[in-house]
């Protein structure tokens, strides 16, 4: 009896402790930070392709968003250190404001998607020239 009271408790503590950990960020130089931003942009175009073929009906919307949920679950406790810093900042910003201009759109009914679209075209487009921008300047290929 005790034992099994003491694996419990030594396991509320683990679970505890990890996710404690979990809010941390991680500051990493240009390149580090280069190699991870493009690895979670590889994982979030994965997560597109897998949204896409998940139903029998695709929707490229909610592909789009789950690619974009994937890399800003990927990038959020990322921080870059110096001259990076200021740029990955700006990117991530890009990435949060096109997210949720998508997210207005899929939540939108589907007669009404196409108005929401032109609702949230020029703040989708400036988040996207913003994040562009921010990955030439970092140096990122193919995630912009």
């Amino acid at each position: 009896m005790h034992r099994k009271v003491a694996v419990a408790i030594a396991a509320a503590l683990a679970l505890t402790v990890a996710s404690c950990g979990g809010s941390e960020t991680t500051t990493l130089s240009r390149a580090a930070l280069v190699k991870r931003v493009e690895t979670a942009c590889r994982a979030a175009q994965d997560a597109s392709r897998r949204q896409a073929r998940a139903t029998r009906t695709p929707d490229p919307i909610r592909a789009l968003a789950a690619g974009q949920r994937t890399l800003m679950e990927k990038i959020e406790k990322l921080e870059g250190s110096g001259a990076a810093k200021a740029d990955f900042d700006s990117y991530k910003e890009g990435v949060k404001a096109r997210f949720d201009a998508i997210e207005k759109v899929v939540a939108a009914p589907r007669a009404d998607r196409a108005r929401v679209i032109r609702s949230v075209q020029a703040e989708a487009t400036d988040a996207g020239t913003k994040m562009q921008t921010a990955a030439q300047r970092l140096g990122l290929e193919g995630c912009g």
